[in-house]
């Protein structure tokens, strides 16, 4: 959304594939859109939504994403120390912004699991771009006075790293108020991870009767 190459011109059919996370658009990017040929979204949900703004529906072609199953596939096997300490885990993984929730699950999972030593979440949610005026995750648990006692830290684990923390998890969180797609769940997904999510746009294209909406 809003990228330069959409307001360069072209010649011959115009096709713009898009991945949006709220029902409409930003009017500039709209009235952009308005002049391509063909509309490609990755779900039926952002379709709905770009109807209901003023495109028709014959302008507008469903092409998901996808999922790389020759990495994100099921491993039994643990090899991250910190899995082996026999506490149930659960992940977290996103930037630390409102759309998100991040806020949300962590007070929340601080509140419930206070003084059980027994689980533990995992979070990685470093947010190179906020806006919301606090610098570091640091400063956001304090300012949101978060109980981190059961909940682990973890910034910008390397892709390996991130594969395994999805593969040996006990189960994966999201709670986003919207998503355009949704990576790190269809991924956990992928990995046989039982998921919770929000039971809400793009997300619904792959999550029907799977994890925990």
């Amino acid at each position: 959304v809003n990228h330069h190459y959409f307001y360069q011109d072209y010649k011959g059919p115009k096709i713009g594939y898009t991945v949006w996370e709220t029902t409409r658009y930003p009017d500039q990017f709209f009235n952009k859109l308005k002049e391509f040929d063909q509309i490609w979204v990755p779900s039926e949900w952002q379709k709905q939504c770009t109807i209901e703004q003023g495109i028709l529906e014959k302008k507008i072609k469903v092409v998901p994403e996808a999922v790389d199953s020759k990495v994100f596939h099921p491993n039994p096997d643990v090899t991250l120390p910190e899995y082996d300490d026999g506490r149930f885990k659960f992940v977290i993984f996103g930037r630390w912004d409102y759309r998100k929730g991040t806020t949300e699950v962590l007070k929340t999972f601080g509140e419930v699991f206070a003084g059980k030593n027994d689980v533990e979440l995992i979070a990685s949610v470093e947010n190179p771009f906020p806006s919301d005026g606090l610098k570091t995750t640091q400063e956001r648990i304090e300012h949101y006075g978060i109980n981190t006692k059961n909940i682990k830290f973890i910034n910008f684990p390397s892709r390996k790293e991130y594969v395994k923390y999805l593969q040996e998890a006990h189960v994966f969180v999201s709670c986003a108020r919207s998503e355009g797609w949704n990576l790190p769940l269809i991924e956990a997904m992928a990995c046989g991870t039982p998921s919770i999510y929000s039971n809400w746009s793009g997300q619904l294209q792959f999550t029907l009767d799977k994890g925990v909406p």
